[in-house]
């Protein structure tokens, strides 16, 4: 894990909130899933399982939460270079939706989990820049919501995205 200074975290961070506009409107929770998974160009060596679901309307702002699925199933693959499954479910629960995006990759500890997953430019990644879960996190918040994560090493991760169906 490699992390740049936290002072220039904590610009990019209140930057991030400020300029964070949320649009919200309804749709087609399997449409908003299927936009994502029908362009998404997973690796040969993935099998990816979409689980059917129940097809609600959710009051979201469509373009960020589909960045938000697409970068839990960009990373789901990359944390499985020699291959393996990934699953995706969603569900209504009560006033909430959940999308589950479950993997059999490397895993993360615990204490990456709680120091360094949601920070501003860290990450475990050679090219990348760290700012991919800390602005799906931020996307999540800003609609009321949470990003929930269980994770073994060396058994895999889920991820558990948990929205208002009605936000506001």
């Amino acid at each position: 894990t490699h992390c740049i200074s936290s002072a220039a975290s904590d610009v990019y961070k209140r930057q991030v909130r400020n300029e964070l506009d949320i649009t919200l409107t309804p749709q087609s929770l399997n449409t908003l899933i299927s936009a994502v998974v029908d362009t998404w160009e997973y690796p040969q060596n993935i099998s990816f399982k979409q689980f059917p679901s129940q097809d609600i309307t959710v009051n979201v702002d469509t373009e960020k939460i589909q960045s938000v699925l697409l970068n839990l199933l960009i990373n789901a693959a990359e944390a499985m270079p020699q291959g393996g499954e990934i699953s995706l479910e969603a569900r209504p629960l009560n006033d909430r939706f959940h999308i589950y995006v479950n993997d059999q990759g490397t895993g993360m500890s615990l204490e990456f989990i709680n120091e360094s997953l949601f920070k501003p430019f860290c990450t475990t990644k050679q090219n990348g820049i760290g700012i991919g879960m800390f602005q799906s996190k931020t996307i999540i918040e800003a609609h009321g919501g949470q990003i929930e994560v269980e994770s073994t090493k060396g058994q895999g991760t889920r991820f558990t995205l948990n929205v208002p169906l009605n936000n506001f």
